[in-house]
């Protein structure tokens, strides 16, 4: 289960990021924006997209994209996980989650755009969670991109890949 991130980050604002608490139906919970574009909540419905990838992830992850750091902490305590390498562009975000969430030893986060990353390691599970993943044809161009660095059962899973074809995101 997502854990509820107010517990962990105060409300603030840091370059073009804000950070804020919010309540729908009697529940409070923390949203991330990216100038006027919501970049994460931890909202149940946000845990319903994330769902598969929480509980199916295993070995060494790869995920694409820090936002307030909810996967993460919702999988790293994993007995099956060995470590998760988590690539986030944002040098500024990375500093302001790192300060706030207390990620444990698996966690490896890695300053670079995620374009541009080559894996010096093999995967079991990768997870792309970023904004352009959102684009369907986004989702096809990462399973190509990163299916060469997939142990043989190793699986990809895109954030919006619910309105893909399942079958094309995952690579057995």
């Amino acid at each position: 289960m997502f854990k509820q991130m107010y517990k962990y980050i105060p409300e603030m604002s840091f370059g073009n990021w804000k950070i804020v608490h919010e309540y729908d139906d009697n529940q409070k919970y923390c949203s991330l924006y990216n100038g006027n574009l919501g970049a994460m909540i931890d909202h149940p419905t946000e845990y319903e997209r994330n769902k598969y990838f929480i509980d199916t992830c295993y070995g060494n992850v790869l995920i694409a994209g820090l936002g307030m750091g909810a996967v993460i902490l919702s999988i790293m305590d994993k007995k099956n996980v060995k470590n998760v390498d988590v690539v986030e562009i944002d040098k500024e975000l990375i500093d302001i989650i790192k300060n706030y969430v207390p990620f444990n030893s698996k966690i490896n986060i890695i300053n670079k755009d995620i374009e541009n990353f080559i894996p010096k390691k093999n995967y079991d599970s990768i997870w792309i969670d970023i904004e352009l993943a959102m684009k369907d044809t986004m989702n096809i161009e990462y399973k190509n991109k990163f299916k060469k660095y997939l142990t043989t059962n190793g699986f990809i899973k895109c954030w919006r890949s619910e309105w893909v074809n399942l079958q094309d995101l995952i690579v057995i």
